[in-house]
């Protein structure tokens, strides 16, 4: 059976699923600043913590900070796959109506898809609308739907609350037939 992992990139909280059919542990991560008590509590999640700088200062500082948070990010990702080893990932590509530090978003994107490349792990990029449309039946479903159909296509998540939407994604983009 291959292994598949989903990726959804964010600088605030990245979700990844990782689909291992014949084992389950350790299928979700997620990479965050503030991870909340409710998810570190949870033995279904794994949790890892990043040190997260604050774009202040000026310019030159703020690019500086946006760079280390982005590559804290990767350092993780990296991590996660090299554990892993799968067979290939699926990321959520950048949506064209991406608001807020899109240049942040799409410089994480590019860093994810290019530790898969070096790495020789094959990577397909899905739009986040063909992902909920796959998912969900609508291209445009809120997050809400999203968390609420993947509770139900794996119910131990049931017990999981906060913001979740992130891993919701993983998973239906660990599941995308490619």
């Amino acid at each position: 059976m291959m292994i598949v992992i989903g990726v959804d990139p964010s600088i605030q909280s990245t979700g990844i699923y990782i689909n291992k059919p014949c084992d389950v542990k350790d299928q979700y991560h997620l990479i965050c600043s503030k991870p909340t008590k409710k998810l570190l509590a949870c033995p279904l999640v794994t949790c890892h913590k990043y040190d997260y700088l604050p774009p202040d200062g000026d310019f030159m500082e703020k690019e500086r900070r946006k760079t280390w948070n982005v590559c804290q990010i990767i350092s993780i990702y990296k991590e996660i796959l090299i554990d892993v080893m799968p067979d290939y990932c699926v990321i959520e590509a950048i949506a064209m109506s991406a608001a807020g530090r899109i240049d942040a978003l799409a410089m994480l994107n590019g860093g994810m898809r290019y530790v898969n490349h070096t790495m020789g792990i094959p990577i397909y990029a899905v739009p986040p609308t063909s992902n909920k449309l796959q998912f969900t039946g609508n291209g445009q479903a809120p997050k809400e739907v999203m968390v609420e159909s993947w509770k139900r296509m794996d119910p131990r998540m049931m017990q999981v609350s906060g913001k979740v939407d992130d891993l919701a994604d993983a998973y239906a983009l660990a599941n995308f037939p490619v």
